[in-house]
């Protein structure tokens, strides 16, 4: 009697499909991923507090549709980022963003430097990004990395670093700053 239970629900449970594995933490070959973005979090490293490096950053918006989307290549080792107007493959287009991620198992890579001129300044801002998504199998994490840096003028940078360590409550600049944004999701 109890073998028979025991089978009746084995039996019930494949037919539910219950006992299905889960999805592979690691990013197919020709598939297209939607990440529902969930929570999105800042933090800052060894910064200077003044209103003049951080008054304009946040946290990256997070409403009912933010999504992170990438078609992962036929060789499953890159993944270039979508634009997508609905949650449909077709729709899709390769993004002007230009992310295009470094696949290696379930982890996903990508790193860029822009460098912008300072306001009144010949001083220049070098931001060093670095990008670094987990597929966890139905949820995901990226974390992004902003280290910042001063290049061009030998007379400007140590003079603007200088400036902002006096507005900084905790005495800290620009040079080897963190900026780390943090964001969760679910695979749609």
């Amino acid at each position: 009697m109890v073998a028979r239970v025991r089978r009746t629900l084995i039996m019930l449970a494949v037919s539910l499909g219950l006992t299905a594995c889960p999805r592979s933490k690691i990013p197919e070959a020709n598939a297209t991923y939607f990440w529902q973005v969930t929570t999105s979090t800042l933090e800052w490293g060894s910064c200077g507090d003044s209103m003049s490096l951080r008054g304009g950053v946040s946290p990256i918006t997070v409403a009912a549709n933010s999504f992170l989307i990438y078609r992962v290549d036929a060789t499953g080792k890159k993944a270039v980022s979508q634009t997508c107007p609905q949650l449909d493959v077709s729709t899709c287009t390769d993004s002007t963003s230009n992310i295009i991620f470094d696949i290696a198992g379930s982890e996903l890579t990508f790193a860029s430097e822009r460098t912008d001129a300072v306001q009144n300044s010949t001083c220049q801002l070098r931001q060093n990004e670095t990008w670094t998504m987990v597929d966890k199998g139905t949820s995901m994490t990226l974390e992004i990395n902003t280290v910042l840096s001063l290049t061009g003028s030998e007379a400007d940078c140590p003079k603007l670093e200088a400036s902002v360590k006096a507005e900084s409550a905790n005495g800290l600049g620009i040079v080897g700053c963190v900026i780390s944004r943090k964001l969760e999701g679910t695979l749609k």
